[in-house]
């Protein structure tokens, strides 16, 4: 499976790829090497940089980088997981490059229009890359209304929230623009304004299938015949 899940901080992101996570683990069994759950790269927006979790010092270290080495740090952070051959396992992203070109121009000083290192010309780079190499990538835009993703910051702060409430219009747009401009030709929009996690889920699996390439339904396949013959005594 190959997913960039995008959109506005309190969309839902997370939530939906912990949901995928087990949906996959059901489709096409355990992970073949590691844990038996699908991990996803979550690691794009600042301070969480890491695969891992962050001590309270390395956050400060993090947000007290100036916007240049901020910049750099992102850009290389991004380009270690843009694709460079063509690769048949999973690719799982959350926010990946579009986090960081709505994201960085406008809460921490890097990317924009006509600067070094635009972060809407690299974001074309990136997406041809993409194209080139893992052209059945699924780009999902997740988006509520304004004063839904409000009242969420309001109802479950996160613990380093990015953004503010008088920008959440703003950054839907951009989200929406970003997601609308990209390169990648197999995308779906889902609004979870007024739905249940389940809700979301259900309509994922369903545009989400319309997409599916082979190595995936090939996967599914055997699954079914591994279940239907069980193990070989």
């Amino acid at each position: 499976m190959k997913v960039i899940l995008v959109g506005c901080e309190y969309a839902g992101k997370t939530t939906l790829a912990d949901r995928i996570s087990g949906w996959m683990v059901e489709m096409f069994g355990p992970e073949p090497w590691g844990p038996p759950h699908y991990g996803w790269h979550d690691h794009y927006q600042m301070p969480n940089v890491t695969h891992h979790d962050m001590t309270g010092d390395e956050i400060q270290q993090v947000m007290a980088l100036s916007p240049r080495m901020k910049e750099v740090y992102q850009r290389y952070n991004i380009a270690y997981h843009t694709p460079t051959e063509p690769n048949d396992g999973d690719f799982l992203m959350i926010g990946f490059h579009i986090d960081d070109a709505v994201y960085g121009p406008l809460y921490f000083g890097y990317g924009g229009e006509g600067e070094y290192a635009d972060r809407r010309i690299l974001s074309d780079d990136i997406e041809s890359k993409i194209m080139k190499y893992q052209p059945d990538t699924v780009l999902v835009l997740l988006k509520a209304n304004p004063d839904v993703i409000i009242e969420r910051m309001k109802s479950n702060a996160h613990k380093h929230q990015v953004i503010k409430d008088e920008d959440v219009e703003l950054l839907l747009e951009r989200f929406e623009e970003a997601h609308t401009n990209a390169l990648m030709r197999r995308k779906f929009v889902i609004d979870n304004s007024d739905q249940t996690i389940e809700e979301t889920f259900s309509e994922f699996v369903e545009k989400f299938e319309h997409h599916m390439n082979e190595a995936d339904r090939r996967r599914i396949l055997l699954r079914n015949q591994w279940n239907q013959i069980g193990p070989l005594a």
